[in-house]
């Protein structure tokens, strides 16, 4: 997932930087400084893709052992990030070698370590292949995110019941109608994928769907856009990646949190739902895309309870 990130650190300048030689503005300066040290490696729980702006900096400190101008800066700046958590399917992911039952991949800011926990003998070197991450390490200071992952299959998702209290919130209320402003931008290429090539839309809202048969979703249901208005426990069903639903009433799982942290996370697994599903409509939209992966097609749908 991408966003911007606020990160705050301290720079150390040494000469002729601290002298600004070669920059028209201080600000020139610790913004190249900034590029050259964190853009293209992890940094703070992330990996930084770019910088985009400085939004303040303390005065300097200077050293007080010498009279070389050397000096260091607190700085805080806005940052495009990418974290990639846990269940989320990352595509194209070329197969560079196999060792007994572990597949590695590698591309411009990703290391993978791919399990193939079902011990399917389909995997060659030079397959493309979408994966599902279980975790996921930032290094300081390394190019590259570190993945630790399992061949695309059917994962049944833990279906958490959330209790709202009355706590105070640990997210900004705000954050809410932000991730549904993404949600409905990724409905929008959803329906016109739909309107456009309707046949594979269908192929992909069954194949995801991880029960060879339907589960219909019992109990009384509000649409997640009107989820504020309910009250009691709220939960996603399993269903179509695309389903608005949102479950009222007790499950087997639940967790209590304050009310706005409860729908906050219900809006980020629509989300996580709706970028599976768009994701293999635009990395796949046609029969002879999705052949490409029919090995690993096959799997999955062998795998479904």
């Amino acid at each position: 997932m991408l966003f911007e990130k606020i990160i705050q650190t301290k720079l150390d300048i040494a000469a002729p930087e601290a002298y600004c030689m070669g920059y028209p503005t201080y600000d020139d300066m610790y913004m190249a400084k900034l590029k050259n040290t964190f853009e293209k490696v992890c940094y703070r729980g992330c990996f930084v893709h770019e910088i985009r702006r400085i939004v303040r900096y303390s005065n300097i400190v200077c050293r007080s052992q010498d009279i070389s101008g050397e000096f260091s800066v607190n700085i805080i700046f806005i940052a495009l990030v990418e974290v990639i958590e846990p269940g989320t399917v990352v595509h194209g992911c070329k197969i560079d070698s196999i060792e007994e039952d572990t597949l590695y991949s590698k591309s411009e800011h990703l290391a993978i370590s791919i399990h193939n926990n079902v011990k399917a003998n389909i995997f060659n070197i030079g397959d493309e292949i979408p994966i599902i991450v279980n975790r996921s390490s930032y290094m300081v200071n390394k190019r590259v995110i570190t993945l630790i992952a399992i061949p695309f299959q059917p994962v049944e998702r833990k279906v958490i019941c959330y209790e709202p209290t009355d706590d105070a919130a640990t997210v900004d209320e705000g954050l809410i109608a932000v991730v549904f402003e993404e949600t409905k931008a990724i409905e929008a290429r959803i329906s016109e994928i739909k309107r456009g090539n309707p046949k594979v839309y269908e192929y992909f809202v069954k194949l995801l769907y991880p029960f060879k048969e339907v589960r219909p979703v019992s109990g009384k249901t509000i649409d997640i856009y009107d989820m504020g208005k309910a009250s009691g426990t709220l939960s996603r069903p399993v269903a179509q990646l695309d389903s608005k639903l949102v479950c009222i009433g007790s499950g087997t799982y639940t967790v209590r949190l304050p009310r706005v942290d409860c729908l906050y996370n219900l809006a980020c697994e629509y989300k996580r739902d709706l970028e599976t599903l768009i994701g293999f409509l635009e990395r796949y939209p046609s029969p002879a895309d999705i052949k490409k992966i029919h090995g690993i097609i096959a799997l999955y749908n062998v795998l479904k309870k």
